[in-house]
């Protein structure tokens, strides 16, 4: 009752929300219906389409359509190719009934990540029915993810995925397939590629260097799947060089925590009076491959393939992964943070420990992270507090996460 009334309640808060970054994605995958695509990616372009589509919207009924339609008079086209031709498929010409099936895809996909995740981890059933009601009531990365129509819940779900066919799919080279689906997660959306890295580093640390072949082999082949497939829907693979360009446009474009921008060296960097991006990766980085260098186990198996329990260790692998995502680049969105879900999730397991020191820094991290039982309560956030509080709170997750208290039953492969 209590996940049916968090995901209930979900779709609530959202109802009345315009979907203003789907809008953008919509509006792309209408342009490639069309017979001759034409570049989305220049200045021009982004503010001619703008410009028809707020003219269409103008002339329809849809309140939700002529309020995205209205704050993205100038579209913000940066994702990629593959990312656009994917959004093609929710753009029927009807904005009201793509939002709508939309939304419910995100639902599902966090029903599906959260569930994945809880059966991986060994989780109850009741703990899994538990957090899906909790990540979907009480989180704000979630909800504000659902208000804008954005993808982190796609790309939750993709993880995974990627975590149940490595760790569950009996075939020997279900890291073929693994690797594939990482190929696409990052095709879809780059910034996946900190996860792919961190993967790669604790494999290489454990000397499974067949393991980092496969991988590496089935990521070509997803990546050459995206290509092909975003090459046919814009009709020509210049696309992915007019995609390269306009992200080194973004990259000069410097989002203000005041806009929403969450990342630890935006919001330190305003408070130095410089920009610390790279310093940061360097720190969070390095703290991340000694972490992995600290848990590596005591033998690694003979030829490459990785023994049975390691299967387990993706998880909090990959969570650390997803972590970084939030803590490095430049730009961090509040909806970004709905990649410390995994975290969260492996800091639920059980520790052969009986100290209070986890529970009482993962619960305050969680309460900084939802964001919502501090807002309810009255207390006034400005943007700046509400980026130093989610950045608090990961900062707390990737330390447990790299530096854990005590070694759980999980990770001993129990």
């Amino acid at each position: 009752m209590l996940a049916m009334f968090g995901l209930s309640a979900a779709w609530g808060a959202a109802a009345t929300a315009g979907g203003v970054d789907f809008y953008q994605f919509w509006v792309v995958g209408q342009v490639l219906h069309r017979s001759v695509v034409t570049d989305v990616y220049s200045d021009n372009a982004r503010s001619r389409l703008g410009a028809e589509f707020f003219e269409q919207a103008m002339r329809t009924a849809n309140p939700h359509q002529r309020v995205a339609a209205e704050y993205r008079q100038n579209l913000k086209t940066y994702s990629s190719p593959f990312f656009y031709s994917v959004f093609e498929l929710f753009s029927t010409g009807n904005y009201e009934t793509d939002l709508r099936n939309y939304r419910v895809l995100m639902l599902a996909c966090l029903v599906f990540s959260v569930a994945v995740l809880c059966r991986l981890l060994h989780h109850s059933l009741s703990t899994t029915l538990g957090a899906v009601a909790v990540f979907s009531a009480w989180f704000e990365p979630f909800s504000s993810d659902m208000r804008v129509g954005n993808v982190n819940s796609i790309q939750l779900a993709m993880l995974a995925a990627y975590l149940w066919v490595a760790a569950r799919m009996r075939w020997r080279h279900r890291d073929i397939w693994g690797g594939a689906l990482l190929g696409l997660a990052v095709a879809f959306k780059p910034n996946l590629v900190i996860v792919a890295a961190v993967l790669v580093v604790d494999w290489l640390l454990n000397g499974q260097f067949r393991r980092v072949w496969f991988h590496a082999t089935g990521a070509a082949v997803g990546g050459g799947i995206a290509f092909l497939v975003a090459t046919a829907c814009f009709g020509t693979p210049r696309c992915w060089i007019n995609w390269l360009a306009a992200t080194q446009s973004l990259l000069d474009e410097i989002m203000p925590v005041d806009y929403g921008n969450f990342a630890p060296a935006r919001i330190l960097g305003e408070a130095v009076g410089a920009d610390i991006t790279v310093p940061l990766a360097v720190i969070f980085g390095s703290l991340a491959v000694a972490g992995l260098w600290l848990k590596r186990p005591g033998a690694s198996s003979g030829n490459g393939t990785a023994p049975a329990s390691d299967t387990c260790l993706l998880v909090p692998v990959v969570s650390l992964g997803c972590l970084l995502v939030a803590l490095m680049p430049r730009l961090v969105w509040l909806h970004y943070y709905m990649l410390t879900i995994p975290s969260l999730l492996v800091l639920l397991c059980p520790m052969r420990t009986n100290s209070l020191l986890r529970p009482f820094l993962v619960i305050p991290a969680f309460l900084c992270l939802a964001l919502s039982p501090i807002i309810n309560i009255g207390i006034s956030l400005t943007p700046h507090l509400q980026g130093a509080l989610m950045v608090f709170a990961t900062f707390i997750l990737f330390v447990l996460t790299v530096f854990p208290h005590r070694v759980s039953p999980l990770q001993r492969g129990a």
